[in-house]
């Protein structure tokens, strides 16, 4: 049992490490960087300077290992776009509405589910059946984004019942607690 743990853990963190080595390679082999000449005006000894400051003036392998100590310690660096903030106040002030607009679209969308799941069950070969069927299978295959785009479309725009953003009043959050819930009534069904 020990052997299998430890394998499992050395498993993860070579996961974790090709991916990581993947996705890096991938972002800095893309064009273009965050201070190139058509996002900011800068002369070349301010550009050299801010690649000095973020790093980016250094050989690949470097920039990695910078990035990678930096992760080790929660230190995700600084968004380019807001330089006076940090990633990690970033996703503080994101992790607060995405966990209550999560947690309430779990909490609504698996009783119905299962529900939904118990009257197919019930009613086998009949149109609740078909329908479960067809609400579970369009909840698995398409992602909560593209639901929560064609509910905003539908009750948003043409019907103009409900806001398309927001977080101020919970009006506004029945659009994303539905297209959470959506993903859960179709797991548990």
């Amino acid at each position: 049992m020990v052997l299998y743990i430890i394998r499992r853990i050395g498993s993860i963190l070579v996961t974790f490490f090709l991916v990581s080595v993947l996705l890096f390679g991938l972002m800095r082999s893309m064009p273009g960087g965050p201070f190139d000449e058509d996002k900011m005006p800068l002369s070349p000894a301010a550009r050299s300077k801010l690649n000095a400051q973020y790093g980016l003036d250094g050989p690949l392998h470097m920039q990695y290992l910078r990035y990678m100590w930096g992760v080790l310690q929660f230190d995700f660096g600084i968004p380019y776009q807001s330089p006076g903030k940090t990633v990690a106040d970033v996703l503080a002030r994101a992790w607060p509405p995405s966990l209550v607009l999560g947690g309430l679209g779990v909490l609504i969308g698996t009783p119905i589910g299962i529900l939904l799941g118990l009257a197919a069950a019930l009613r086998r070969n009949s149109l609740v059946d078909y329908g479960a069927s067809l609400v579970s299978t369009l909840g698995i295959t398409i992602p909560i984004y593209v639901i929560a785009l064609m509910l905003m479309l539908i009750f948003g725009v043409w019907l103009n019942w409900l806001p398309t953003h927001g977080w101020g009043s919970p009006v506004a959050w029945i659009l994303p607690i539905a297209a959470y819930a959506f993903g859960s009534v179709a797991t548990f069904a």
